[in-house]
């Protein structure tokens, strides 16, 4: 994981709200979710992918392309907790 910098953190803290886009396969950025910035991002142990990936099977329905697409490898990977500050 790449880590922040000063002048990043101080613009993130300094605001309420902040955009996020991830990264698609093909290196273009999906459509921006907007966030409240009085939250925290840790990674997590990956003890739980298994559990998480069929709570994915069972809510959005399998087999389906876009369940194939968020229980990836590469999708564990970037799994992280997402915690009130």
């Amino acid at each position: 994981m790449i880590a922040w910098n000063p002048t990043e953190l101080e613009r993130i803290a300094s605001t309420r709200e902040i955009e996020v886009s991830s990264l698609r396969d093909d290196g273009a950025l999906t459509k921006p979710v907007t966030i409240w910035v009085d939250v925290t991002f840790e990674d997590v142990p990956h003890h739980l992918d298994e559990e998480i990936d069929e709570a994915y099977k069972v809510k959005y329905g399998y087999p389906s392309s876009p369940v194939d697409s968020i229980t990836t490898d590469a999708a564990q990977a970037t799994t992280i907790r997402v915690v009130p500050r």
